[in-house]
């Protein structure tokens, strides 16, 4: 029992010894304190004082442009045809009116030239044979007026100019004269469309001529 005591102090005796041996080596050693770096100093700035630029003046050259020149105008001057002598006929008597008991009349002037210039008989006698185109077709002047046209009293003349092919054919036309009644004028064309033709005759041959119709239009108390 005794034995164990005496070890423990004889070993913390040694422990002790120890310690104390290590702790004066260690004060022995001569360590070298730590060294702390201080930061450095900013670098100094340098400044420039620039004087500022003088401002840019753009010059605006102006140049003198002259005016384009225009070209005078030029005019062609368009081929004007001979005038077309006319005789006048006797317009024919009015017809009375079925329904109304008013009276409406239409006459045609067979006042023709061969072809597309004015009638007539050459120096040599070429054309001395010469038959204007003729109107075929019988114009019913009961049908003509409308229901308008006889309430506002419509009356006027309408004279046109057609050109007849050597086949009797309706190939072109122009009005004249017109009438100040838009009525008047658009029954006559409607009119115009159904006609028939008999062709110019030129030494027993057809040929190409101007015929010249004259419708008139008249109401009348019946």
């Amino acid at each position: 029992m005794e034995f164990f005591p005496v070890v423990n102090r004889r070993f913390l005796c040694l422990l002790f010894l120890v310690v104390l041996t290590e702790t004066g080596l260690f004060s022995l050693l001569d360590f070298p304190a730590p060294t702390t770096r201080s930061p450095e100093p900013p670098k100094p700035l340098r400044l420039a004082l620039i004087p500022p630029s003088s401002p840019v003046v753009r010059q605006t050259v102006h140049k003198n442009i002259s005016p384009p020149k225009k070209n005078p105008p030029v005019f062609h001057p368009h081929p004007v045809s001979k005038p077309v002598s006319h005789q006048p006929v006797p317009a024919h008597s009015p017809l009375p009116a079925r329904d109304s008991g008013l009276l409406a009349s239409t006459s045609t002037t067979p006042s023709a030239s061969l072809g597309w210039g004015s009638g007539g008989t050459d120096n040599d006698g070429t054309w001395k044979n010469f038959t204007p185109p003729a109107l075929l077709s019988e114009i019913d002047t009961t049908r003509l007026y409308t229901k308008k046209m006889k309430e506002f009293r419509e009356e006027g003349d309408v004279v046109l100019t057609a050109w007849i092919s050597p086949e009797g054919q309706l190939v072109h036309y122009e009005i004249s004269v017109p009438s100040v009644y838009e009525d008047i004028n658009q029954v006559v064309l409607r009119l115009l469309k159904t006609l028939r033709f008999r062709p110019a005759m030129s030494a027993g041959k057809a040929v190409s001529g101007e015929f010249q119709l004259h419708f008139r239009f008249r109401l009348q108390s019946g």
